[in-house]
């Protein structure tokens, strides 16, 4: 009996690259259950602002700032050249806008996050 030979066109570099990549956009997604709220307005008294102003920032730090590079794509290594990649994501358990489909663009999701 013959074993079966498996070929690939895919070099190793090229597969651990995809599964780096696809640990990375999983980080990414992650990241914006946890910290999206930072993205978004929330601020109706603009205290941030009043913050900025008095310059505590200066002394004690502003965490929103200083984490708001959490739900930038670039942290997790990607670029603006990666933007119109397209990546496989089924997490089936995370379900909410990552149900509406399984092929995103890095833009898409970026934009929809």
């Amino acid at each position: 009996m013959q074993g079966a030979t498996i070929t690939s066109t895919a070099s190793q570099g090229d597969v651990t690259q995809a599964t780096q990549d696809s640990m990375n956009l999983m980080a990414y997604i992650r990241s914006f259950m946890a910290y999206g709220h930072l993205h978004a307005n929330l601020d109706p008294l603009k205290l941030d602002d009043v913050f900025a102003e008095i310059d505590l920032g200066a002394k004690y730090g502003h965490p929103k700032k200083e984490m708001r590079k959490l739900i930038d794509y670039n942290f997790y290594g990607f670029s603006e050249k990666d933007l119109d990649r397209s990546f496989y994501v089924d997490v089936p358990m995370l379900g909410g806008l990552l149900q509406m489909k399984k092929e995103w663009t890095l833009r898409e999701l970026d934009e929809a996050l």
